[in-house]
């Protein structure tokens, strides 16, 4: 088994970093990690990021979990069907508007 780290980019404010695993089988782990310097923004967050839906309770039983056979069958997903709709629109980026219609937005 073979660790490589191999310097991508380096500028004044980040550092890219790729780091690679090999074995006799061939690539078996790719990560990419950047590593940046403190930096002041123009962007105020007065009270953080709110997400409009709620994390399941612990005892949650409307959770969804992924096909056997496929990646997403390693997860639990929340089911959002259970939530308002109103809730479930702003979750995914859609926005109802005063007219009544909606769109999306990011």
């Amino acid at each position: 088994m073979t660790v490589t780290a191999t310097r991508l980019r380096r500028g004044r404010t980040a550092a890219f970093i790729q780091t690679d695993i090999h074995s006799d089988a061939g690539l078996g782990y790719r990560a990419t990690f950047v590593f940046m310097s403190d930096q002041p923004s123009k962007i105020d967050l007065e009270g953080g990021l709110v997400s409009p839906c709620r994390s399941p309770a612990a005892d949650a039983t409307a959770l969804h979990v992924g096909p056997d056979g496929f990646f997403t069958g390693n997860f639990n997903f929340f089911d959002l069907k259970a939530e308002p709709r109103a809730t479930r629109m702003a979750a995914s980026g859609w926005c109802a508007t005063a007219a009544g219609s909606i769109r999306w937005s990011r």
